[in-house]
């Protein structure tokens, strides 16, 4: 009786906490669609194995749309890219976004300091070989 009551109280337990989890998770991915503060014009170079860097510049837009220029810099001419589409907010991880084929469903973290951070498709920062993470800093709008 006693192994019983506590097996139901285990699984009660289980339960509310795994209800509070995903309203934690639902609730942050809503607040940061909601909020302006992510929306904008970011900038910054990329490591590149080809090439000395790639410089990229993204556009995101209230409406959950993006424009995304790369350019490789090195020793040759390259052509810029252009590429534009969609993004969502994931929800296996506060702040992350993703974009859609067009932009190679890249991962990026939205942070509060205005930076965008590169990650991997689990969601995790993967520092460069100088042991960095690579960002991408919010520009400031001019009027």
């Amino acid at each position: 009786m006693l192994l019983r009551s506590f097996c139901i109280f285990l699984l009660s337990f289980l339960i509310a906490c795994n209800q509070n989890v995903a309203q934690k998770n639902t609730v942050s991915a809503v607040e940061m669609q909601n909020s302006n503060t992510w929306a904008g014009s970011y900038y910054g170079a990329l490591p590149c194995a080809d090439c000395n860097r790639i410089e990229l510049e993204i556009k995101l837009s209230p409406d959950f749309t993006y424009q995304m220029k790369t350019q490789k810099v090195g020793s040759l001419q390259f052509p810029p890219q252009i590429v534009q589409g969609k993004f969502k907010w994931r929800l296996d991880g506060d702040g992350l976004i993703q974009l859609d084929e067009n932009g190679d469903n890249m991962v990026f973290f939205v942070g509060k300091d205005g930076k965008l951070e590169m990650r991997g498709n689990d969601g995790k920062a993967y520092p460069n070989h100088k042991g960095e993470i690579c960002h991408l800093n919010k520009l400031v709008e001019q009027k």
